[in-house]
């Protein structure tokens, strides 16, 4: 039979199994506690951290990004295969009031009011019918004179007419010719006229008291 003593030994062995075991049981329960808090905390952190990748064309503040479309914006050119037409070389002769050789910058000013004004001209002239269709008119000054003690000064000018080739018509040399003497004649000379002497007053050309179409000299 056991003894009291052998009972008592045997009590005090289980208690300090079950000492043992219950303490790594409560330590491998607080190790696998701290690893789970932990990965649900940084399982938080990490969807709060994270930022939103953008959608539908917006950016991340919010804002929508558009693409500006782009346009193409020209003036109609000049057909390539516009017919030229050569108006005879004319001369224009200015009455000034002082007795000075224009600058090449008053006579450039000179023949660019010159320029506008024939084309202008020629643009109203042929917008009156279908049947011929101008695409522009270009006027150069391609020499000029001016003799000391004299009050007139010499310009020549070359213009061509470009057509274009759905023109029915065309105009000859001769009826372009005759516009360019209309254009100079009776109130469109009072208009070109008024035009010249709009130039700043700094430039000679604006004293211009009379203007007229001549030949130049050969």
């Amino acid at each position: 039979m056991i003894g009291i003593k052998q009972v008592l030994l045997l009590a005090s062995l289980f208690l300090m199994v079950c000492s043992v075991f219950g303490s790594d049981d409560a330590a491998i329960s607080q190790r696998e506690l701290h690893v789970s808090t932990s990965s649900d905390s940084s399982s938080k952190v990490g969807k709060k951290g994270k930022s939103p990748s953008p959608k539908g064309g917006k950016s991340g503040n919010g804002d929508t990004t558009t693409s500006s479309p782009t346009s193409d914006i020209t003036a109609t050119p000049t057909s390539e295969d516009s017919i030229p037409i050569r108006v005879t070389h004319y001369a224009m002769f200015y009455t000034i009031d002082q007795p000075r050789i224009p600058s090449t910058t008053e006579y450039a000013r000179l023949a660019e009011v010159t320029r506008i004004y024939l084309e202008e001209f020629m643009v109203d002239e042929f917008s009156g019918t279908s049947l011929t269709n101008l695409d522009d008119f270009l006027t150069f000054m391609i020499r000029n004179s001016f003799t000391f003690g004299e009050p007139v000064v010499q310009a020549d000018y070359r213009s061509t007419g470009l057509f274009n080739p759905s023109s029915i018509f065309l105009p000859t040399v001769r009826e372009l010719d005759g516009l360019i003497t209309t254009a100079f004649t009776g109130d469109n000379l009072d208009e070109y006229i008024r035009r010249v002497q709009l130039l700043p007053s700094a430039n000679i050309f604006s004293t211009t008291s009379a203007i007229s179409k001549g030949f130049p000299d050969s």
